[in-house]
């Protein structure tokens, strides 16, 4: 840790607590399925919270700093401090280069719920491998852990970079592969995700990639299908 980060993560602390509110808390207590920490202050409240910090980083202190500040934001396991991460390394993210995936893979044992797993594999991780696509081949490692925020985080990681051309379709049926007959919702709605996001681009190859897998979970594929034509909808409803 640096001593900035240390003295930003007291100040932006405490700065969420101020904010807290029970009621909304108790609302998304109830909202997500599994036990969350949370202070019940909205995704565009806590924004506004740590955007101040993040630039005051930008200005005085270096990506090293930017890093050790959002790793206590993941460490302490609280919503909204784990998804202000994404806003906190925002304006490092041209800095980083392949070597620093390393950092990002320690990242995802902190992932303890779907809106961290997703802000910032989407809006960090997804980002230097949008830039490094090469990166893509190492997230099939992590479709093999046991934990389902590692799988999810696997296929979420690619959304950006199938957004902006990155990868291929192979690159992301290399990650999908594997969890296609996984039947945990959240990792289904993972894949689901990134799939669709891939049929935009590459209808016919995804839906004929969907047709090897009669196994697939009913959430994966509503999710995949949801850009598609009313006739292979129906053509998967008549399948299952």
């Amino acid at each position: 840790m640096t001593a900035l980060a240390d003295a930003l993560y007291a100040e932006l602390h405490a700065a969420m607590e101020a904010a807290a509110d029970p009621v909304r808390a108790k609302g998304v207590h109830a909202y997500f399925k599994e036990p969350v920490q949370t202070f019940g202050v909205a995704i565009p409240a806590m924004r506004a919270i740590v955007r101040p910090f993040a630039n005051r980083l930008k200005r005085e202190g270096t990506l090293d700093d930017a890093f050790a500040l959002s790793e206590l934001l993941l460490a302490g396991g609280n919503l909204e401090e784990g998804s202000g991460a994404e806003t906190v390394m925002h304006p490092f993210l041209r800095q980083l280069t392949p070597a620093h995936f390393d950092r990002f893979d320690r990242w995802v044992e902190w992932f303890n719920n779907w809106a961290v797993t997703d802000s910032v594999s989407c809006h960090v991780t997804g980002e230097l491998v949008a830039a490094h696509p090469e990166l893509a081949a190492r997230l099939a490692l992590w479709t093999t852990a046991a934990g389902r925020w590692r799988k999810r985080a696997a296929c979420v990681t690619l959304v950006m970079p199938v957004r902006r051309k990155a990868v291929t379709p192979a690159a992301v049926f290399a990650v999908t592969t594997p969890l296609m007959a996984d039947r945990d919702d959240m990792v289904q709605k993972g894949a689901g995700w990134v799939l669709r996001d891939l049929s935009v681009l590459y209808p016919a190859e995804v839906v004929e990639y969907l047709r090897g897998f009669p196994q697939a979970g009913r959430i994966l594929v509503r999710y995949v299908l949801e850009k598609a034509s009313p006739e292979v909808r129906a053509e998967f409803v008549k399948r299952r």
